[in-house]
């Protein structure tokens, strides 16, 4: 995911995720390209094939005529690009994308169904139904969470305080795995490589605390099943 022998697979990767172009004179008013390949530069997120999906091609012996209209609507219509230029390099053809980065990912928990949602720093919806940013935590939440296309106050809170609060620089924010605000105002918390829930407000003072804890129980290499963390305080289970 991330030129003899590479031609056959290109042309067969093409096949897979490509809608084939009908052969009729339709093709004439088409802005169609014949290349070997297609090269992408600037994609930390998103895979050539999500960004391929929609483009519709069809296969000319060594080369691929590749729709070139269909290929700037599939990129106008994807909220995680940010901007992007069509380039050609010789029988080749160049796409160069800026990302919209993802700062939250949201899983909304709703009648067993999970969803995924990513949003950027300033709340706009990037993607539903993938995660992209897998270095991020996740943020647990319940479907209502996101009606009406934003996040709701407890969720937007909850966003905006790990943010103010990473940024801080607190060595634990870097471990975290997952919160589970579905029980709000109290949320569960997962850090990476430790068995332990910790159960607390999402607050700089719980934070706090929870920073002090970890390093506790790095140090003696013990970790609860549960623990219960409020500012200046925590109880082992």
């Amino acid at each position: 995911m991330r030129h003899a022998a590479r031609k056959t697979f290109a042309a067969l990767a093409c096949a897979i995720i490509f809608t084939a172009l009908p052969y009729d004179r339709a093709e004439a008013a088409r802005e169609l390209r014949r290349v070997r390949g297609i090269e992408f530069k600037g994609l930390k997120y998103l895979s050539r094939y999500e960004v391929l999906r929609q483009v519709s091609y069809r296969v000319d012996g060594d080369f691929l005529l590749i729709d070139l209209g269909t290929l700037r609507d599939g990129l106008d219509k994807m909220s995680m690009v940010k901007t992007y230029a069509i380039n050609g390099d010789g029988d080749r053809l160049v796409v160069v994308i800026e990302e919209n980065v993802p700062t939250h990912v949201v899983v909304l928990e709703g009648d067993g169904v999970l969803v995924p949602v990513e949003l950027d720093a300033a709340m706009r919806v990037l993607s539903t139904g993938t995660i992209h940013a897998v270095e991020r935590p996740v943020i647990v939440a319940s479907a209502g969470d996101m009606e009406g296309g934003g996040p709701s106050p407890r969720l937007l809170k909850t966003l905006r305080t790990l943010s103010e609060i990473e940024k801080s620089g607190i060595p634990v924010m870097r471990e975290l795995e997952e919160v589970d605000i579905v029980e709000y105002p109290r949320s569960r918390v997962l850090l990476r490589g430790r068995r332990t829930v910790f159960t607390l407000e999402i607050d700089r003072g719980s934070i706090q605390a929870l920073n002090a804890l970890v390093g506790y129980l790095d140090a003696v290499r013990r970790y609860p099943a549960r623990s219960e963390v409020r500012p200046g305080a925590a109880v082992l289970n």
